[in-house]
């Protein structure tokens, strides 16, 4: 069996873990970049230097461990699809697997602030929703109007748009409530203020640059001029992700209960907030004086 139907026929399928179509989704991305790399060739005549080669690439391109993992699992669900559901092979090259980084970034409310100002009006917004929702960066960057409820205090998802593939209902402080109804406005005078823009669906779309993108949501959040200034006015290693580290942090801080924390930001289970464990809440700082009472 050629690569490219293999390709073709496991996007075809829907996810076994989260019962949607794979299409438009980083797993598509994936897969048709996994399948280009092996031009013209057949499934059984893959071999471990053509696997050496391709993930080679990946790492000189200079991805994060994190995304050259996601390509190793779209190549393994890929194998293993051609494996176990089509038996057109009975084995496949493995991948060693790269250790995975912790670099989970607890901003100040100072380094915050500098953040914000070092950037453009669109990426400041979206980032202030971000710390103030604790949500993913995709979940804001592409939030549409239509999930926003009338009244503005409320973002509700379906199943389709979250990663977990459970619906979910994010409420809005005043912060994050002014700045979504702010860009709701913004969006809706696009179409009167250009007459090429039709049908802007999503909230933080881009106003100006090249007339295809008026209208559309950003493609790239961390460009290399804003990577630069972060460099010089918060820190080297910021990415929008940690966002959602910071708002819980803040919150187990200021004394949020840990499960409270976990359904305002969306986890999926308890043992993800193991992570903010280490952090000085009002109850440490409470049950750190009890042995002052002893005396000695």
């Amino acid at each position: 069996m050629h690569i490219r139907k293999l390709g073709r026929l496991y996007l075809d399928e829907p996810s076994k873990k989260l019962g949607r179509s794979k299409l438009n989704t980083s797993t598509e991305t994936h897969t048709r970049m996994i399948v280009a790399a092996f031009p013209g060739k057949e499934v059984e005549d893959i071999c471990e230097t053509d696997v050496r080669r391709f993930f080679g690439n990946l790492r000189k391109k200079g991805l994060s461990n994190d995304t050259y993992m996601c390509y190793r699992s779209v190549f393994y669900a890929l194998m293993n699809f051609a494996v176990e559901e089509l038996k057109v092979i009975s084995d496949f090259p493995k991948v060693k697997p790269l250790p995975k980084l912790k670099r989970e970034a607890f901003l100040s409310p100072d380094q915050i602030s500098k953040l914000l100002s070092a950037c453009d009006p669109l990426r400041r917004d979206i980032l202030k929703v971000l710390f103030h929702t604790g949500q993913r960066r995709n979940t804001i960057q592409l939030l549409r109007i239509d999930q926003v409820v009338e009244d503005g205090t409320l973002i509700r998802l379906s199943g389709r748009d979250t990663k977990n593939g459970r619906p979910i209902e994010i409420p809005l402080n005043e912060v994050a409530q002014e700045v979504v109804k702010r860009r709701i406005a913004l969006s809706q005078a696009l179409a009167f203020e250009n007459r090429w823009v039709k049908d802007v669906e999503f909230v933080f779309c881009q106003r100006d640059g090249q007339r295809h993108l008026v209208g559309k949501p950003l493609k790239t959040f961390q460009t290399k001029r804003l990577y630069a200034m972060l460099r010089s006015i918060v820190m080297e290693w910021f990415r929008p992700h940690d966002a959602r580290h910071t708002f819980a942090s803040l919150h187990c801080r200021a004394g949020t209960d840990i499960r409270m924390v976990q359904k305002l930001g969306g986890w999926e289970c308890i043992e993800s907030m193991n992570r903010y464990t280490h952090i000085n809440t009002p109850e440490m700082v409470a049950a750190s004086q009890v042995t002052v009472g002893f005396g000695f």
